[in-house]
C-alpha cells in the first residue's frame, strides 16, 4: 500500500506494487532452478524396470521425484546418478 490516498483518505496501491507483488507470489511456489524429469512410465521403460520398482528406489531416497506435481516425475538428475552408480557395481 502506498502512502499516498485520494480525497477521502482511503489508502491505495499503485501498478507497479500490485505488479511487483504478484510476481513475487508467482516465484514463491517454484523452485529455483528448472530441472529436467521424466514421467514415470518413462523413466521405467528407459532403466528397463517395472513402475513398482522405479517408485521403490524413489520411497528409498535413491530416485528423486518433483514435488508438487500430480503425476509422478523423476528428475533426470538422480536418474543419471543412480545409472552411474548401478554400472560402476556391473563393471567392479
Amino acid at each position: 500500500v502506498c502512502p499516498e490516498n485520494d480525497g477521502t483518505g482511503v489508502g491505495f496501491g499503485t501498478r507497479g506494487s500490485v505488479q511487483a507483488c504478484w510476481l513475487a507470489r508467482q516465484r514463491r511456489g517454484r523452485p529455483a532452478t528448472q530441472q529436467e524429469a521424466g514421467a514415470l512410465d518413462e523413466v521405467a521403460r528407459f532403466t528397463g524396470r517395472s513402475q513398482s520398482d522405479v517408485m521403490d528406489l524413489v520411497r528409498a531416497g535413491v530416485l528423486e521425484q518433483l514435488p508438487g506435481r500430480r503425476a509422478c516425475q523423476i528428475t533426470a538428475a538422480s536418474v543419471q546418478v543412480w545409472l552411474a552408480e548401478r554400472g560402476r557395481e556391473l563393471a567392479g
